[in-house]
């Protein structure tokens, strides 16, 4: 196909449309009287769909407008947020039992909005903004998923904590500006196309130890988006939250804010490079082993499951942030990838813990949900197929084969182990102590998974709980992550390649040089999707 310029409309169509239909479910809440709120669900779950084909549509296009520029990473990311929101919409079928049904799911579509954002943004101000369009929404939703006060207690949390971690973060991006003079991130066009500026990544100092302003600025981005992902020390308020907040949202909470936080935590390291070396290295390193660890160490002491569930959200992001210590692949297969590891097993997360949740957004009865393991006592008896659904998403999250889980925990670790083999590499024995950690932290992980299942399948259900007939759309969402789960488990290849790929145009965005002017864009085909 022939070169093509871009302009604002073209590189933010998916992003304008999921946008539109969220104004759609506010409009339908005008009409709450006429009963045309309820509307507000099957127009959420299209906008997804519709944001899903106009991905696909475009093709894997390598594009810069501004501030914004688009390549295989971006549609990667745009794709997997929608195609797992459209889960999270069916999960969120019967919310909220407060009628605020148009709000609650325009507000859901506009955080995705944020997360397809923060792919694209090349710009610090963008990234900033396209990080508080991720947060702001599920404040709100935490606060307004269910009329009790421990959800406007949690939702009161989430804000102020919230608030917090982007004042540190933001404050953080003044120090990199102040260093860099720049908030161009990789590609360091000025704003009328003619002038050339350094972006940030070529601004830097080879030796960020060089200039303290630098150091101090991507140090305080890191700390600041740990909460974004619920990394260690910024992860007190996740039990609280997800407990507060109702199962279909808390399964939202798990998966959106997380993946935007790490694609964050993606462009700033980015901006030193990879390998990370001397304090970077240690920081990612040491947040990576202490999350994994306290995450399964406090999630072992829960008796409640959503709590559990949170902590267990913790440790998973120590599993993540493996992925950001060994950074994109330049050679090599799957396992020498390690932010390729990242992105497919961001995607694997989200489909197992949202489906997780989803069981107990089914088994609510009346607006009650199931809170401690007694409550899903004899679910196997009652409900065979939730319980099919809820083990199968559990022995995921364990990393047991053959399910998603553990292919995404081979890609993470085994990148991590790779890396420690490089010849070149001055951090080998670190590496393969932090694979060790990790394949401990899974094991211990098995003694309250495994407590789930048992509760489920191996204790006679209590007399005062009943387990609802639940809504079709809740049961088709719920009947979506299993089969994924295991679907993808088995045939691992596509999402693996197109993971993989994503990666590569990381490595190809950030040698970028700069150029006299804005690039024409070149339409590519897409690929096929092989392992890479």
């Amino acid at each position: 196909m022939p070169d093509i310029e871009i302009g604002y409309v073209q590189a933010l169509a998916p992003e304008i449309v999921v946008a539109a239909f969220g104004v759609l479910c506010l409009v339908a809440g005008i009409f709450r009287q006429r009963g045309w709120a309820d509307l507000a669900k099957p127009l959420a779950f299209a906008g997804l769909l519709a944001g899903m084909a106009v991905t696909l549509w475009q093709g894997r296009i390598t594009g810069h407008v501004e501030e914004i520029y688009i390549d295989s990473f971006s549609w990667y990311i745009r794709l997997a947020l929608c195609a797992v929101g459209t889960i999270v919409v069916l999960s969120a079928w019967t919310l909220p039992a407060t009628g605020r049904i148009p709000e609650m799911f325009s507000l859901m579509l506009f955080s995705i909005v944020g997360g397809m954002l923060t792919a694209s943004a090349d710009d610090l101000v963008l990234l900033f903004f396209a990080l508080e369009l991720v947060s702001v929404p599920t404040y709100a939703m935490v606060a307004a998923g269910t009329n009790t006060a421990i959800s406007q207690e949690a939702g009161l949390k989430y804000f102020f904590l919230g608030a917090l971690s982007s004042a540190i973060m933001v404050y953080g991006f003044s120090f990199i500006y102040g260093a860099a003079g720049n908030t161009r991130m990789f590609f360091g066009f000025a704003a009328e196309g003619a002038a050339v500026s350094r972006g940030i990544s070529q601004a830097l100092p080879p030796s960020l130890p060089d200039n303290p302003a630098a150091w101090i600025g991507i140090l305080l981005a890191l700390l600041g988006l740990a909460y974004k992902v619920s990394a260690v020390p910024m992860h007190f308020y996740i039990a609280d939250v997800y407990q507060g907040a109702a199962a279909p949202i808390s399964g939202m909470l798990s998966y959106v804010p997380k993946f935007a936080g790490l694609i964050a935590m993606a462009k700033v390291l980015a901006l030193i490079g990879w390998p990370l070396h001397g304090s970077f290295f240690w920081l990612v390193w040491l947040m990576a082993a202490v999350t994994m660890t306290v995450g399964n160490a406090l999630a072992l002491m829960q008796d409640n499951v959503k709590r559990m569930l949170a902590y267990s959200s913790v440790a998973h992001s120590g599993y993540m942030l493996m992925g950001l210590l060994v950074g994109p692949g330049t050679q090599g297969g799957a396992l020498q990838d390690g932010l390729a590891g990242l992105l497919f097993y961001i995607v694997a997360y989200g489909i197992m813990n949202i489906g997780a949740f989803a069981v107990i957004g089914y088994l609510a009865d009346k607006g009650r949900e199931p809170q401690l393991l007694q409550d899903l006592a004899g679910l196997g008896r009652l409900r065979p197929g939730a319980a099919v659904a809820l083990s199968i998403c559990v022995f995921s999250l364990l990393g047991m084969p053959p399910t998603i889980g553990f292919f995404g925990k081979v890609l993470l670790f085994g990148s991590t182990f790779s890396q420690s083999q490089a010849l070149v590499y001055p951090y080998n024995m670190a590496a393969v102590a932090l694979v060790i950690l990790a394949l401990l932290n899974t094991a211990v992980s098995a003694g309250y998974y495994l407590r789930i299942v048992g509760t489920a399948y191996m204790r006679a259900p209590e007399e005062h709980i009943t387990f609802p007939r639940p809504s079709t759309p809740v049961a088709i969402g719920l009947a979506a992550c299993a089969i994924l789960v295991l679907v993808i488990g088995l045939r691992p290849s596509r999402l693996a390649g197109a993971a993989g790929q994503a990666s590569r145009s990381v490595v190809a965005a950030t040698s970028h040089q700069p150029l006299a002017a804005p690039p024409a864009v070149a339409a590519q085909p897409a690929d096929e999707w092989d392992a890479p």
